[in-house]
């Protein structure tokens, strides 16, 4: 049951988390809800819906930064980056075919669960490539850390702490991210005729000759 009517403002998100407080209730933080079921189920608490924060606030392909609201859809995000030729490098993968979950994957969704892909060892996390973040603490109170450029935080990186909380220390309202640009081309490259007995053994040592050239692998798989 929404507890809230949708806010669609990061104002309008404060002042339902000071209602929540002010009536010590919980909150179940949700926007697209592709990842429902993960982490602890509280008892009793009530649905803050934040889909209806969306929009991307910045994008200056040139410096590869991207600001937008946490309720905004990753298609989105998506397809403005494909129209630049650019990217989300640590490639947020969907959980709904894994969870069997509806709805559209959400920016604020992805930063919160600390979201990442196959190319993550490449790559880094999702928490690697954030830039700064707004989010409204337990209280209701706006709290802004990091910014829209690189190497501009000073003391505790509340981005890295946020990022994977599970909206346990706050409702984010706003991500700032660096993006990449999208490579010209790719390519699958099947290996086949390794010797059973010695095939883990062997696809290491491939794969340690193919992180030391000029590609770039973002994911292997190995079929016994």
């Amino acid at each position: 049951m929404t507890a809230f009517a949708t806010p669609t403002t990061e104002s309008a998100i404060r002042e339902a988390v000071r209602d929540a407080a002010a009536q010590n209730k919980a909150l179940r933080i949700a926007a697209g809800g592709t990842r429902t079921g993960i982490g602890q189920t509280v008892e009793n608490a009530a649905l803050l819906d934040v889909s209806g924060n969306t929009g991307i606030e910045l994008y200056e392909p040139g410096s590869m930064t991207m600001v937008a609201r946490a309720g905004t859809l990753m298609s989105e995000i998506t397809q403005a980056l494909a129209v630049e030729n650019q990217m989300l490098a640590f490639e947020p993968m969907d959980y709904r075919p894994l969870m069997g979950t509806q709805g559209e994957p959400t920016l604020g969704g992805v930063v919160a669960c600390n979201v990442s892909g196959p190319r993550r060892f490449l790559a880094g996390a999702c928490r690697d490539h954030l830039l700064g973040v707004r989010f409204i603490d337990g209280q209701g109170r706006l709290i802004k850390n990091g910014g829209r450029v690189m190497k501009n935080v000073t003391g505790l990186d509340l981005t890295k702490l946020i990022c994977g909380s599970f909206g346990t220390l706050g409702v984010i309202s706003e991500v700032a991210l660096k993006v990449l640009p999208r490579p010209e081309r790719s390519a699958s490259l099947q290996v086949s005729g390794l010797a059973k007995s010695r095939q883990f053994g062997c696809s290491a040592k491939l794969l340690a000759r193919l992180m030391k050239s000029t590609a770039l692998p973002t994911r292997t798989a190995l079929r016994c």
